[in-house]
């Protein structure tokens, strides 16, 4: 019975395990901030986890929701933009052949012109087009961000509030030692932090210096190509 009530359960919340796992994670890394709060408020639990998300909500929620809609105009205007660059290219033969001397083995390429130019316009083409398309299903999924988020922050707070009764009661049901299970929280919490931080601060750094010389030369969508860049580097 029980395992059928856990099987049913897990159906019911399989859209919400993302969020749910995202709250997780983030209250394991907000937790120092919460235990300061809290000595700070004298105690007040819920208080200082009520600040602690509001502060996520403001500090990450916030600036990345906004980043995120200046990315999906960016990159529609480039695709946009590829579309007639390609097509001038195409209708101007001279210029063509001008830009293409000065590619290395030049005399290998040659012959395939034709062929190269036109599969790049279809490429073009292609993705000018699946950009527009996604444009009417980006706002499904902003709703469904949206939701996300609100489950995720909504978890968060009784994570923070009550996260080490309920992280007790999940280490009492596995078979291991105590100070087995409090090695595996440790090392799992640090390696995760250290993880995240490391690779986010880096991918950060990367993607606002380079987003930062593609404005300064006239790059068109420096902020699609900055964020293109980071999250590239974070993975």
């Amino acid at each position: 019975l029980v395992f059928l009530i856990s099987i049913i359960f897990l159906l019911m919340i399989r859209n919400f395990l993302m969020p749910i796992f995202m709250a997780g994670l983030f209250s394991a890394l907000a937790s120092p901030s919460h235990r300061w709060l809290t000595a700070k408020l004298k105690g007040r639990e819920i208080l200082a986890s009520a600040l602690t998300v509001f502060g996520i909500v403001v500090l990450v929620l916030g600036p990345l929701s906004v980043l995120i809609t200046v990315v999906v105009a960016q990159a529609l205007n480039v695709g946009q933009m590829v579309t007639p660059f390609i097509e001038a290219f195409i209708d101007q033969p001279t210029i063509i052949s001008d830009w293409v001397e000065k590619i290395p083995y030049y005399n290998q390429i040659m012959p395939y012109r034709d062929i190269i130019l036109e599969k790049a316009g279809v490429a073009v083409a292609n993705i000018s087009n699946f950009l527009i398309d996604s444009l009417q299903s980006f706002t499904m999924l902003t709703i469904n961000a949206i939701f996300g988020s609100i489950i995720m922050l909504y978890v968060m707070f009784y994570f923070l509030t009550m996260g080490d009764k309920l992280l007790m009661k999940i280490l009492y049901f596995l078979p291991l030692q105590d100070s087995d299970e409090q090695k595996l929280l440790m090392r799992f919490t640090s390696v995760t932090r250290a993880t995240l931080k490391g690779s986010m601060i880096i991918g950060l750094m990367q993607g606002c210096i380079c987003g930062v010389a593609f404005a300064l030369v006239g790059i068109e969508g420096p902020v699609f190509w900055g964020t293109l860049m980071a999250v590239t580097s974070v993975i």
